[in-house]
Parts: structure tokens; sequence; C-alpha cells
């Protein structure tokens, strides 16, 4: 029992230290003084680590991200910000808000012409649709 147990910890130890370093480079990064743009960047990644850990708190940075999108006309960070909302809601078992998110994520990279994005949301609204 006890070996399977110390197996256990070996193989999820490793995935778990990994995530929490991640969390705390870009938590650093954030704090440093940066563009407007990289902070965008460093909240949607924030938010994509914590999703299947700590969906709320993806949801937090993500917000966050939207937030500075919204102040500093950023459309196309916005876009992914609303596409990372909607990962974080899905997470979080919110599929109509998930929706929501994705969709407005198209509908910026639509009127921006933003093919990447644009094929990005349509992929995760088809997933939140399952």
């Amino acid at each position: 029992m006890k070996i399977k147990f110390l197996l256990c910890l070996l193989i999820c130890m490793p995935g778990m230290l990994f995530s929490q370093l991640r969390i705390d480079s870009l938590k650093a990064a954030l704090n440093s003084s940066q563009p407007d743009s990289s902070k965008v960047k460093t909240l949607i990644r924030l938010s994509d680590t914590y999703q299947a850990i700590k969906p709320d708190s993806s949801v937090f940075f993500s917000k966050q991200a939207i937030s500075l999108c919204k102040k500093t006309d950023n459309y196309s960070g916005l876009a992914d910000s609303y596409n990372s909302l909607g990962s974080a809601y899905a997470y979080a078992g919110d599929n109509q808000k998930s929706l929501e998110s994705y969709n407005k994520a198209f509908e910026i990279a639509v009127s921006l012409k933003l093919e990447q994005t644009m094929t990005i949301s349509l992929n995760n609204i088809a997933y939140a649709k399952e």
C-alpha cells in the first residue's frame, strides 16, 4: 500500500511542482514593469495555467485581462481574453457563460479579421455545444 502511494506521489509531484513554478514565474512577470500588451499575455497565461487547478482564479485573471484590453483598446488581446475566460468557465462547469465568452471572442475576431482567433473561437464554441 505504501509503495502505491509513493509511486502515485512521484508521478503527480513533478506536474504540481511545475505548475506552481510556472504560476510563480508568471506572477513575478506580472509585477514587473512591462507594456500593457505583455501584461495581457501574462494574465492570459496565468488564467490558462489555473484553469484545471483553480477555475475561479482562472476567471479572475481572464477578467483582469479583459479589463486591461478595454482600457487600452487592445481588441486582438480582448478576443484572446474572452477565449481564455470561456475556457475558465468551461472548467468551472458553467457552459452557458463559457459559450457567451467564446461568442464574444468570435465576434471580435470577425470584426478584426483575425483568422486564427476565429478558428480557435469556433472550435471552442463547437466544444461548448457538445
